[in-house]
């Protein structure tokens, strides 16, 4: 028993030894890694850092789990938008994916509703370049061959009330035909420097994400050699496409060549294309019924064509889109010239897209076609019908292949759009140019 309790006696002190020195070596090493903590704070950095992460991992309280739901929001959210909320937080995503090497595909969507002057690049580029690129956009206006003779400012044209439209005579010197000066009247509409600056601005960065010289200078590069700037409200457009120095009248409204059905106002080879007084006067006061139901194809300033309005608009299928009995751009008893009368369709620039509006007396039906909707009206069989998509609803203006495709409808959108562009930094006929020749069909012929 003596041994026992012997024996027992020296476990329990020898355990108790052990403790102590367990006990001893513990607070050796607190001091130790105490003392290196102050001597050096990166030993403490990284324990905190340490400890926040098995806190997360553990996600013991409310606010961690929060922490790690932010993360995996900002790790999951699909770039679909320059800026988008992500947790609580605005961030540009564009700009995150720069910074991250990651290459983020650029959609139709993105380029129609990015805000383009609020981009940290563009602001750059206003701040360093901007003065340069107003001067070039002048060098662009000072082409405007049509803008000598200024007569007076008409704030009352009929769809341009209250906007600054400008009548101008003006001449085309030593005709080679007639030997002689030929006398032209035109109204125009045509933006500043500053306002041009900022169209060709929106329209590289909404296609191609950057204002590189090349880009930048081929749009106002092509505005030069097409008009000028010009955007002819209402009058004749002397051009000599055929055979140079051979000026020919080319009677434009909204912003687009129009064709006169009285041929008694139209100048004729016979006459070496020679407009009297009677036929400028004329043509300055054009309405719809008094021209022929069809347009030309390109709207100005930029020589926008339909399919390229359709195509900025996500309407590929823009041939078959329309397709709908209502939806031919024959001539009627009721409307001749392709146009809704005041009774039945009216187009008005909403803050997104060109939309319709229907009054009571133009009861409309729609009919599904594929992924959009038709609606055509059933008192106008003129090409009133439009396609609704995620844009709004989009106008039939017909297709540039032939005369009788080629919808008087063109006139109406262009106006809207281009007045709605008139007040804005944004010129969406130039956006769709820009769209067709940088991304969707670059490298093709215009």
């Amino acid at each position: 028993m003596c041994r026992v309790s012997n024996a027992n006696s020296l476990i329990i002190i020898n355990m108790h030894n052990k403790l102590s020195l367990i006990k001893i070596s513990w607070k050796m090493l607190v001091a130790i890694s105490s003392s290196l903590m102050l001597c050096c704070p990166v030993f403490a950095l990284n324990a905190q850092q340490v400890d926040k992460q098995l806190n997360v991992r553990a996600m013991p309280s409310q606010s961690n789990a929060h922490a790690v739901s932010g993360q995996l929001n900002q790790q999951t959210v699909p770039n679909q938008s320059n800026v988008q909320t992500v947790g609580n937080k605005k961030e540009n995503t564009a700009a995150k994916l720069q910074q991250s090497g990651e290459k983020k595909t650029w959609t139709l969507k993105d380029a129609r509703r990015v805000n383009v002057f609020k981009q940290k690049a563009v602001k750059q580029y206003v701040k360093d370049s901007m003065a340069v690129l107003v001067a070039r956009c002048q060098k662009v206006l000072n082409s405007a061959y049509m803008a000598q003779e200024l007569e007076r400012t008409v704030t009352d044209v009929p769809g341009y009330e209250g906007y600054p439209v400008k009548l101008y005579t003006y001449y085309m010197r030593s005709d080679v035909k007639t030997r002689a000066d030929k006398k032209g009247r035109v109204m125009l509409l045509m933006p500043d420097a500053q306002k041009l600056a900022r169209w060709t601005i929106s329209a590289c960065w909404r296609a191609v994400q950057n204002l590189d010289y090349k880009n930048t200078q081929k749009l106002l590069n092509y505005i030069m050699s097409q008009n000028g700037g010009q955007f002819a409200v209402r009058g004749v457009v002397y051009e000599d496409m055929y055979t140079r120095g051979y000026y020919e009248p080319y009677v434009f409204k909204d912003g687009v060549t129009v064709y006169v059905a009285d041929h008694k106002m139209v100048a004729t080879d016979s006459t070496l294309k020679w407009c009297t007084d009677a036929m400028l006067e004329y043509y300055l006061k054009l309405d719809n019924s008094q021209l022929k139901p069809y347009s030309g194809r390109f709207a100005r300033i930029s020589s926008t064509t339909r399919e390229m309005y359709y195509e900025y608009n996500g309407v590929t299928n823009y041939k078959d889109a329309f397709k709908s009995k209502d939806s031919n751009f024959a001539a009627s008893s009721g409307d001749s010239q392709g146009v809704a009368g005041p009774g039945d369709v009216q187009v008005a620039a909403s803050s997104g897209d060109v939309q319709v509006a229907g009054s009571s007396k133009d009861s409309q039906s729609v009919a599904s076609s594929g992924d959009f909707q038709v609606a055509a009206s059933s008192k106008d069989s003129q090409g009133v019908c439009c396609i609704k998509n995620s844009y709004g609803k989009i106008i039939n203006v017909g297709t540039g292949d032939s005369h009788e495709t080629r919808s008087l409808k063109w006139l109406d959108v262009v106006r809207s759009l281009y007045l709605k562009a008139w007040k804005s930094d944004d010129n969406e006929l130039i956006d769709a140019w820009a769209w067709w020749v940088f991304v969707n069909h670059s490298g093709e012929e215009l």
